[in-house]
């Protein structure tokens, strides 16, 4: 977790210690994973991995899940409630070995790639006991980072998209006075944009293949299916 995450987590818990009993806002910390379906990445990853890396001894891995930290409020009156939402996941993958070009000597390469997506988003909920709905809309950006040759701490943005997007989920929650736990399986879909991530392939193949073009822009439209596991503090009612 970086300095920037631990920070807005200490701030969150520290504000929760200090809500009032009677409040019905409620802080929220927790984890989210998601498993992306549609995803044009892995195609780009799987072309490179069948061509230029046919022969490397560890291919590179396609991207088959994203999870990270969740945080946000939510203000809940009786059965609704709004929910506010920041979360952040990532993933990674790399490669090592030879890389056979044809008319070149052959390369020893090990390359390093990052994949993260953050969203904000604002939802509308309703609760029948321990069991509910939402809905939400939110903004995400999608990056996708390497390592810079010689800087192990630093690295290079290639890929930076951003769109908005919808989100249903259920809610199943656990709750007491003071503290509630909840599961919250969600679908996230994109909303009329699509990211391009031509970026992203031209750099991943020209850096061994200077000859390497692509004809028309490789997009990708993010859908999602995942689940958020919270804890609420403070009254639930």
């Amino acid at each position: 977790m970086n300095y920037t995450r631990m920070s807005i987590l200490f701030f969150l818990l520290s504000l929760g210690r200090f809500t009032p009993i009677y409040s019905q806002i409620n802080i929220k910390v927790g984890y989210a994973g998601s498993f992306p379906q549609k995803f044009e990445v892995n195609k780009v990853i799987s072309t490179f991995n069948n061509t230029l890396g046919k022969s490397l001894e560890d291919k590179m891995d396609e991207i088959t899940s994203l999870n990270g930290l969740t945080l946000g409020m939510r203000y809940r009156w009786k059965k609704f409630g709004i929910d506010a939402s920041w979360q952040s996941l990532s993933s990674k993958s790399d490669f090592v070995g030879n890389i056979d070009i044809s008319g070149q000597p052959t390369q020893r390469v090990s390359d390093k790639w990052f994949m993260s997506d953050t969203d904000y988003s604002l939802g509308l909920e309703n609760y029948f006991g321990n069991l509910g709905y939402g809905a939400s809309f939110g903004y995400s950006t999608f990056r996708i980072k390497t390592d810079i040759e010689g800087a192990s701490r630093k690295k290079r943005t290639v890929t930076e998209e951003s769109a908005p997007f919808g989100r249903f989920y259920l809610i199943f929650q656990v709750q007491s006075s003071i503290v509630a736990a909840c599961i919250k399986p969600y679908i996230q879909f994109p909303l009329n944009k699509s990211y391009d991530i031509s970026s992203f392939a031209v750099d991943l193949n020209k850096t061994y293949d200077p000859s390497y073009q692509i004809v028309n822009p490789i997009e990708s439209r993010h859908y999602l299916y995942g689940v958020t596991i919270a804890l609420y503090n403070g009254p639930q009612e």
